[in-house]
């Protein structure tokens, strides 16, 4: 039985958590339902996944919102699924309504910060540091933890109690290993995988790499190397669990195993010794030649009182003047395990040492999946915490016996007090104002009157999904569409509200395969289109036009739909299904029967002005075992620099906007993504690029079989340069490029290109059947 006074610094704890909180978040804990943390970007996508799937989704396993018809598996959407699906269950038992999800989701956010202040103070009670010391140190630590500056958007890794918890429970069963404890540790391991995938990995591999550092001392001792032997697989088995479950529930197939990102969001030691914004950022910011390249999703900045008392320490055991009583001393080496698991954690977080030899990573795939390697950081973070805390400790011992101490402990304890809160402060105060910036709109009652009268408008017509204009898809990395801000929100606040799902993504690692055949829907309507026969009835689509630009192709679809709604934000249409997929190749095929006569013909091409401003290459002079059309095609290797085609100076004239099209190869895994780009360039005497036109592959709206159709618009400014078309590829990279037909024409031309062989194209667009 736990003493009552064991149970005291625990509740103190607890109290000054919860007024720790009630002073940074009051208003919020009052109305948890009436606020939106983040409006936009993945704050509003995650609200999305998780509120859809507990009101909406048939199924516990999968997620029917975006990405219709295909839906996506409920551990990918980022939608707190072990919560989720918890609320989920709840409401079918209780009458519990479910728009009251996000009040659900934010006092979970908001609870786990005093929670996380016990958790830590145990773990510091554990290290043999007195009460009140424990909780003010747990206090700061958690006040200035980088995770809860994740609330604001990436709510599932904002859960500051997931490490100290961790940390804790490790630390029980060290202490009394026992089944039990072995079983706590296991399901808290599994818990916050299915919290979320990220979080769960970074607890999980650092207590395996403090079990790695431990291995050796405990296998010497016969009593406790079989305990050892358990503890391990605790820490394992969540992991075996997570991935068995994947592969048992996951329907989707054809994700890609090689995603980019993973050198793109790596940690610097800036990231960890200096604050993204406040006081001390400044100061350093202003000294002279000093650039900081700080990256948010490597955000572990240790607090300034921390940063220096590390470098204190630092310099006190180098010169061998000060050491530890020998009390703090044992529990100083108590806790170097988890300080080197920290380390080699940051090191990862670096890119240490994939960075310095890239091609490792073909050996360890499982590695590529992690494309924000910096949030790693995050245990150092608070370990450092509680090293300086225990430095703190041992400075208070000894001023019990050498009274000159005391004083300089009370300094020290003092100014921790003072910098943390500062620091903490303008962190919290800011977001809290942001956080109470928009009413939530999840609530039926918070729409604005424009959405209120939408959704009272498609009470008459049922509609199977929603086709948002502009499109927009994010997922598979392979094939995207741009997001906007203002499409995504009223597309998703749409569905939520109407039950309606939506064909738009913005999700991660989707089916490559899926994404391919839902971008396709906006293509040119000169292509079949597979999707087609993938949807499970013929009900009519639901156009959501947010007042935005819109592509020629996504015009087109438009215009075979109905207004059914107009807005002051957006409008809604009424889409037949065979509407949507009618092929208006014999359209076109009389068009250019009926003005063939009024063409004027520069080589190949038949154009509609007389000037001869129109560029082609088909490469029919390059033999490639891969092309679209035509006897040749420009092949090449995705990795590096591929010079594609180049004019001298003059080709272009400077007064007229220029339409680029080209045909890639996208039939390869990995042709299309790693954010790889095609370049125009304009290239001046000295060999230098004056103007570069930037398109990315992976964006290209029409999908014909194996082939993307990359376009571009640009305008010269000066017409002595040379023109340069080249694609710039990843290094590691293992496929192959293949370019075939490329067309360059100003804006406001038709250019039809009539073949005996190849058949007839328009504007690069091949009219089959011809």
């Amino acid at each position: 039985m736990v003493q009552a006074t064991e149970r005291r610094p625990y509740a103190s704890a607890a109290l000054a958590g919860m007024l720790m909180l009630i002073l940074l978040y009051g208003p919020i804990l009052i109305q948890p339902n009436r606020w939106m943390f983040s409006q936009n970007g993945d704050g509003l996508k995650n609200y999305y996944t998780y509120a859809y799937h507990i009101r909406h989704d048939a199924s516990f396993t999968h997620h029917d919102g975006m990405n219709y018809p295909y839906g996506e598996h409920y551990l990918y959407i980022d939608g707190h699924p072990l919560p989720a699906n918890a609320l989920k269950a709840l409401s079918q038992i209780l009458p519990i309504s479910p728009e009251y999800s996000i009040a659900c989701l934010h006092w979970m956010l908001l609870f786990s910060i005093p929670i996380a202040v016990v958790c830590f103070t145990a773990v510091l009670r554990h290290y043999r540091i007195r009460s009140w010391l424990a909780i003010l140190f747990a206090l700061g630590t958690i006040a200035l933890s980088p995770q809860i500056f994740r609330i604001d958007g990436h709510f599932a890794l904002s859960y500051s109690m997931a490490l100290p918890l961790s940390w804790w429970l490790y630390l029980r069963c060290q202490a009394k290993p026992t089944l039990g404890r072995h079983m706590i540790l296991l399901l808290n391991g599994w818990i916050w995988l299915f919290v979320h995938a990220y979080l769960g990995m970074i607890v999980l591999s650092w207590l395996l790499a403090v079990w790695a550092f431990q291995w050796r001392a405990a296998w010497r001792l016969s009593t406790s190397k079989w305990q050892h032997v358990g503890l391990s697989f605790a820490l394992l088995l969540p992991v075996a669990l997570f991935y068995l479950h994947v592969g048992l529930t996951d329907t989707h197939w054809g994700r890609t195993d090689n995603p980019s990102g993973f050198f793109l969001y790596n940690a610097e030691l800036d990231d960890v010794l200096i604050a993204p914004k406040g006081w001390f950022h400044d100061a350093v910011k202003s000294i002279p030649g000093v650039r900081l390249r700080l990256q948010w999703e490597a955000c572990g900045y240790l607090g300034f009182f921390n940063v220096l008392a590390i470098l204190l320490l630092v310099l006190a055991w180098l010169w061998r003047r000060q050491v530890p009583s020998h009390h703090v001393g044992l529990q100083f080496r108590a806790m170097a395990p988890f300080l080197l698991a920290a380390l080699i954690l940051l090191l990862f977080a670096m890119g240490v040492p994939f960075k310095s030899f890239p091609e490792w990573l073909d050996h360890f795939p499982i590695l590529k999946q992690f494309r924000a390697t910096g949030r790693f950081v995050w245990p150092l973070y608070f370990v450092v915490g509680a090293a300086v805390a225990l430095a703190i400790e041992n400075l208070w011992r000894r001023a019990s016996a050498e009274t000159h101490l005391h004083r300089l402990a009370l300094w020290c304890t003092a100014s921790y007090v003072l910098l943390q809160t500062s620091e903490a402060w303008s962190y919290h105060w800011p977001m809290r104002q942001k956080m109470m910036e928009t009413t939530n709109p999840f609530v039926a009652q918070n729409l604005t009157s424009d959405m209120q009268n939408a959704l009272q408008e498609l009470r008459t017509t049922p509609y199977q999904a929603i086709i948002s204009l502009p499109f927009f898809y994010q997922g598979s990395e392979s094939y995207s569409r741009p997001l906007h801000d203002d499409a995504v929100s009223n597309t998703l606040l749409l569905s939520y509200h109407s039950g309606i799902p939506t064909v738009c993504a913005n999700l991660t690692r989707t089916s490559v395969n899926e994404s391919k055949r839902i971008i396709q829907l906006v293509s040119a309507p000169y292509y079949n289109k597979p999707i087609r026969h993938d949807f499970p009835n013929e009900k009519p689509f639901l156009i959501l036009k947010t007042h935005l630009p819109l592509t020629a192709n996504e015009t087109t679809l438009l215009q075979q739909a109905e207004c059914v709604y107009h807005g002051e934000s957006f409008d809604l249409y009424r889409l037949n299904f065979h509407a949507a997929f009618e092929n208006q190749a014999p359209r076109l095929m009389e068009q250019f029967n009926n003005q063939r006569g009024s063409l004027h013909r520069h080589g190949p091409m038949l154009t509609t002005t007389p000037e001869d401003k129109c560029y082609l290459q088909t490469f029919d002079g390059l033999s490639q075992p891969i092309r679209h059309r035509g006897v040749g095609a420009f092949g090449g290797f995705k990795k590096g620099e591929n010079n594609i085609a180049e004019w001298k100076p003059n080709a272009v004239d400077t007064s007229v906007s220029y339409h680029v099209s080209m045909w890639m190869h996208n039939g390869e895994q990995d042709a299309l993504n790693m954010w790889f780009p095609i370049s125009i360039e304009a290239i001046d005497a000295n060999g230098q690029i004056v103007q570069t036109l930037r398109i990315f592959p992976d964006q290209a709206e029409t999908i014909d079989g194996d082939w993307s159709l990359v376009e571009g618009e640009f305008q010269w400014k000066d017409p002595n340069t040379t023109l340069r078309i080249r694609s710039v590829g990843h290094p590691l990279s293992k496929a192959r490029l293949y370019v075939d037909d490329l067309l360059i024409r100003p804006t406001n031309v038709d250019v039809w290109v009539e073949s005996q062989d190849a058949g007839l194209s328009y504007n690069n667009h091949w009219i089959k059947g011809h």
